[in-house]
């Protein structure tokens, strides 16, 4: 009830209040920080190879098991997931979240 009374007495006040919140909302809204690209360190990868008229048994057997086995060799990758389709393959590689993102960035150079 108090509020309701203050606030009918003395209408210049409450406006004056409601402008300083928005003038406040305003400057705060303004001064924050925004970054278009921000720095952000993704641990995953993908590789996905093509090979025209392979079946996906043949995708798997050719391809797919040998990049895996070449995958095993590199100490910064947790796990990787594997599918072969007709004509392609797509692995799909978890690096360790304990790295850096220069160390994600050197596995991923290994990886290609």
């Amino acid at each position: 009830m108090f509020l309701t009374r203050f606030g009918i007495q003395r209408p210049v006040v409450v406006r004056m209040v409601l402008f300083l919140i928005l003038i406040f909302g305003i400057y705060s809204y303004n001064s924050m920080p925004r970054f278009l690209d921000p720095d952000i360190t993704i641990g995953e990868g993908v590789v996905v190879t093509v090979c025209p008229g392979f079946s996906p048994e043949e995708m798997e057997n050719l391809v797919t098991k040998k990049i895996e086995d070449e995958l095993e060799g590199i100490s910064e990758i947790r796990r990787f997931e594997s599918n072969s389709y007709e004509s392609t393959s797509k692995i799909h590689v978890f690096f360790n979240t304990r790295l850096s993102e220069y160390e994600i960035d050197q596995a991923m150079q290994e990886v290609r």
